[in-house]
């Protein structure tokens, strides 16, 4: 499953700065961690300039239809925190999904 959001972060420890290093849906788990860390020094607003994609798997939501959910953020120490709950508007076509495991892919003659 593909998620894309935009955030900004801020949290509320006056002497340490923690930086994000993974981040996907609740009841999922990143393929990879993120490629650009996300540094939030305290007591400062980070905007991140660009979207932020993540490859989770398992697939949580349901093809055509829009997702509602927390995002875990997981830090340099390995803690994690929950976003407030957000819908995420599904962008695909209809039929768009990956085909099953157990479908075979038609080959070409």
């Amino acid at each position: 499953m593909q998620v894309g959001f935009v955030a900004d972060f801020r949290h509320d420890d006056p002497r340490q700065t923690i930086i994000l290093v993974d981040a996907f849906p609740e009841g999922t788990r990143s393929e990879l961690q993120l490629f650009d860390y996300i540094t939030i020094p305290p007591e400062e607003l980070v905007r991140v300039g660009h979207h932020i994609w993540r490859m989770v798997t398992p697939v949580v939501g349901e093809e055509g239809k829009n997702w509602k959910g927390r995002i875990v953020l997981v830090d340099q120490g390995k803690r994690k925190y929950k976003s407030m709950e957000f819908e995420f508007i599904w962008a695909g076509g209809k039929g768009t999904a990956a085909p099953s495991a157990s479908t075979p892919t038609p080959t070409p003659p």
